[in-house]
Formats: structure tokens, sequence, C-alpha cells
């Protein structure tokens, strides 16, 4: 099986208007999100197993699904990692775990 990786390059230019658009940061932060999902989903579980590896992951995975970059994960950011993290899953059963995790 092949695997195929997109890779972008944003050039910034210091100029007053910037050059970088909406659709370029979104683009890249999803690039960054499924790194960071893939990463995750490849690491082994010796790896998971050694707290600064697995720390490490979760942090990238927080701070990938921190849009907000408010600190903490809401529900909207919640509900996106998990989506994103396990495609498979039916929507309904998301949601019904995050009103069992909220109660």
């Amino acid at each position: 099986m092949l695997d195929w990786k997109l890779t972008l390059t944003l050039t910034l230019t210091l100029t007053p208007t910037p050059t970088l658009t909406l659709h370029q940061v979104y683009f890249k932060a999803m690039l960054d999100r499924n790194q960071a999902i893939d990463d995750v989903h490849n690491a082994t579980s010796e790896m998971m197993r050694d707290p600064k590896v697995h720390m490490g992951l979760m942090k990238r995975l927080f701070g990938v699904f921190d849009v907000d970059h408010g600190g903490e994960i809401d529900g909207k950011e919640m509900r996106a990692l998990m989506m994103n993290m396990h495609p498979h899953v039916p929507r309904g059963a998301i949601s019904l775990a995050m009103l069992e995790v909220a109660r």
C-alpha cells in the first residue's frame, strides 16, 4: 500500500497586507490535525508507555484541537477531536459518550 503525503509550504512576506489567505490557514490547520492524529494512531504500545512520548502526543493533539487557544477543550472542539480520531464511530455514539462524560 502506498501512503501519500501532501506537504504545504507557506511563505509570508512582510507587507502591510498579509499574503496568507484564510483558506491557506484552514488548510494548514487541517494538515496539522491530520498529522497529530496519524502520530497517535501510529504510536506503538511501547511508545505510549513512555510518559514523555505519551504526554507529547496528547499535548500536540490538545494544541491542534484547542481552536480558540483557551486552554480548555470545549464541546465543539471535543466533538471535532472524537470525530477525527474515530471516523468509523457513528456521530450519535459520540454524542451519547459526551453526554455521559458531562454527567
